[in-house]
């Protein structure tokens, strides 16, 4: 997820649609995706699926909502 710093904090919860896991994603490991023709970016990997499992949804926890 790409941010501009006028556009305020980003969502802090990660939730994996491989396992239904919800949780703060200081708890996922990161890793690189993409190839030299589009460019690369960073993923977050479940902390749960022993396949990395598929973060694609994220929401504000109640004090990300506040910030």
């Amino acid at each position: 997820m790409n941010q501009k710093m006028s556009e305020g904090p980003l969502p802090d919860i990660a939730i994996c649609s491989g396992c239904e896991w919800k949780g703060h994603v200081s708890e996922c490991k990161t890793d690189e995706e993409g190839d030299w023709e589009n460019g690369y970016y960073i993923i977050h990997i479940c902390p749960i699926c022993e396949d990395g499992g598929c973060i694609d949804d994220y929401e504000y926890s109640e004090g990300g909502i506040k910030e």
